[in-house]
């Protein structure tokens, strides 16, 4: 990734470890103020300890008190341009013997809360920035069923975190505001 063109400030949800880490790291190299969320205050201080980050904010994505909370905070300190859904959550279980709560806990981590983080980090934005990057971490199980894996949540899941992406770049285009999901 080359330098980022001006001072941004990037929050990465799940990225004291794996891909979000890496990305967080990636962001910090290329001049991004990086502030981490995550469930573990250990791996997060890690990634700072690491370079990967800057700030680290511990919360569970599916609370959305906290994650406003965070996206405040975060935002008191420099308004966040560039948002990372990439906190998720994948339990296989075969669809009979899968329950609603399970279910529910899915769409909660990976739908409900990228719409959350997108909507607050939007309205935190001051109106002259126009430009803020949202990129939401799917899975090609949002596209296509596979039948074996029994995922049934998960692919519920992303797959309506691939459309909430496509409405939210319609929407907000000409705000200025990118969304895409890998």
């Amino acid at each position: 990734m080359s330098k980022l063109p001006r001072s941004s400030h990037a929050l990465v949800t799940g990225g004291g470890r794996g891909i979000g880490r890496e990305i967080a790291a990636t962001l910090a190299r290329a001049g991004a103020t990086v502030t981490v969320l995550g469930r573990h205050r250990a791996t997060l201080d890690d990634a700072i300890a690491a370079g990967a980050a800057h700030f680290a904010a511990v919360a569970d994505v599916a609370d959305q008190a906290a994650v406003r909370a965070v996206i405040a905070e975060a935002a008191g300190r420099q308004p966040i341009d560039i948002l990372i859904a990439n906190a998720g959550i994948a339990e296989t279980a075969p669809f009979g013997k899968s329950d609603a709560a399970l279910f529910k806990r899915m769409l909660d981590v990976n739908l409900v809360a990228p719409f959350v983080l997108s909507q607050q980090v939007v309205v935190q934005a001051p109106a002259e920035l126009c430009e803020v990057s949202i990129i939401n971490v799917a899975s090609i199980l949002g596209l296509v069923g596979v039948g074996k894996i029994g995922n049934a949540a998960y692919g519920a899941s992303k797959g309506g975190l691939v459309n909430l992406t496509r409405e939210l770049a319609a929407q907000w285009a000409r705000r200025g505001v990118r969304v895409a999901g890998r």
